[in-house]
């Protein structure tokens, strides 16, 4: 599959995540569910964003990485181990991502990487390209202040984003820790 439609058809599951999960509770001074599913959601964005650099071999992505501009800073990705499989209908690589001041969108919520947050992407095109089947392991530290309400702190991470995208409906899970909360989210959109 030739990388620009791969980019193309990434892109397109990437506006389907934008859901957010219902509200939550969480200890004092750390975030809350929503927030650390918002954090997944734009990591993803822009760890899947560095595929457009791959039409550029001399981009530096898979070499020492970019910086790829996020509200407010910067995030340096450098993306490796590039595979593709099946005649290119799956693709995986590995990734790390350091976030420097990025702002979440609506969010009030500014994060760093404490180094990085690292793993790895694995997407599958079935039946060409209607359906897509994605996972995104995200393990690190970062490190986050709330702006309005003076939380911050240092996270773990260890999380699994899931995804099936079909033609009609898209489904979406999140399963893991942040910051000492367990997640198990799921969502589906038409």
């Amino acid at each position: 599959m030739p990388a620009r439609k791969l980019f193309c058809t990434i892109v397109a599951v990437l506006l389907l995540t934008s859901a957010c999960s219902d509200d939550s509770t969480s200890p004092e001074g750390t975030l809350t569910e929503e927030e650390i599913l918002q954090i997944s959601q734009r990591m993803s964005e822009v760890v899947l964003s560095g595929l457009a650099e791959l039409e550029d071999p001399g981009s530096g992505i898979l070499g020492s990485g970019i910086d790829i501009p996020c509200a407010g800073g910067t995030v340096n990705l450098r993306l490796s181990n590039l595979e593709a499989r099946d005649s290119g209908q799956t693709v995986s690589f590995d990734y790390e991502a350091k976030p420097d001041g990025c702002v979440l969108s609506g969010e009030d919520i500014v994060i760093w990487g404490e180094p990085s947050i690292a793993g790895g992407i694995t997407l599958s095109f079935l039946n060409g390209t209607e359906e897509i089947e994605g996972e995104i392991t995200f393990t690190g530290r970062l490190r986050y202040t709330a702006v309005n309400d003076g939380r911050n702190g240092t996270c773990d991470i260890d999380l699994v984003e899931s995804s099936m995208r079909t033609t009609t409906e898209a489904t979406f899970s999140w399963k893991g820790t942040v910051c000492g909360i367990e997640i198990d989210h799921s969502d589906q959109r038409p």
